[in-house]
């Protein structure tokens, strides 16, 4: 028989043959969800629409160790604040990954949050910029997407991925993309390129890890094409960011 109950404390060992907590369900939508204490702790999110952001409850309201899960099932990612007056960002959660939030401090409406990432560890994040940006100067990179990482991360390994998707506006140009880490240029970039005609767009992947960082480093992907093109514009159509603590 079904039995509900409110609030329980177990001081000794609790043994149960399964317990299944609540879930919901919802489509992206430009705002922001605030979760309330009553709130499912599982919330998954599918779609397509940009821009959803996901308040956790206040930390007033909640007893240390409270778990809540976010799973983002759609195409966009997914932005996570605490529950004060003025919200701070905790982690961006990117298309089809999950994170999970476990509180640490009940004794302010923030609270202090520990989040977990099901791939990669504790501090995932996530940028990503959709804003066309061009490039005439072709001496010098232009940035687009810049990260910084909204608490400080925990000193370990973590794994940098970076994604462009490029044009230019004169035949046979060779592109050059990079990534930065405090205006410092990292050793995954792709100096080489390719040649593209004019109206054909190139996507391009780099990946590095990156070997005992901590703190607040700024990244930022950025782009021009090879010396000697004349007037040739490079278009850097969207370009993203994605920092990943490994396990």
């Amino acid at each position: 028989m079904p039995m509900i109950i409110d609030s329980m404390q177990v001081e000794g060992a609790l043994s149960a043959q399964r317990i299944t907590t609540a879930f919901s369900t919802q489509a992206t939508a430009n705002s922001t969800l605030t979760l309330l204490v009553t709130s499912s702790q599982t919330q998954a999110f599918t779609g397509t629409v940009a821009g959803q952001i996901v308040q956790l409850p206040s930390g007033l309201t909640l007893v240390a160790g409270q778990p809540f899960e976010i799973i983002n099932l759609s195409t966009q990612p997914v932005t996570v604040q605490n529950g004060a007056g003025s919200p701070v960002i905790l982690g961006r959660i990117s298309q089809n990954t999950r994170a999970r939030f476990r509180l640490i401090d009940a004794s302010t409406a923030g609270g202090v949050w520990d989040m977990d990432n099901d791939a990669y560890g504790a501090n995932a994040q996530y940028a990503q910029n959709l804003v066309l940006a061009t490039n005439t100067s072709n001496a010098a990179y232009v940035a687009h997407t810049t990260l910084t990482p909204t608490n400080p991360l925990p000193l370990g390994n973590y794994l940098l991925r970076a994604s462009f998707l490029m044009g230019v506006t004169t035949a046979n140009r060779i592109f050059q993309v990079r990534v930065t880490q405090a205006t410092v240029e990292l050793p995954l970039s792709n100096s080489e390129g390719l040649a593209v005609d004019i109206d054909e767009t190139i996507r391009v992947s780099l990946a590095l890890r990156l070997a005992g960082i901590s703190g607040s480093p700024a990244f930022a992907t950025e782009f021009k094409v090879s010396a000697g093109a004349g007037a040739t514009t490079a278009n850097c159509f969207e370009s993203s960011l994605q920092l990943l603590r490994e396990s």
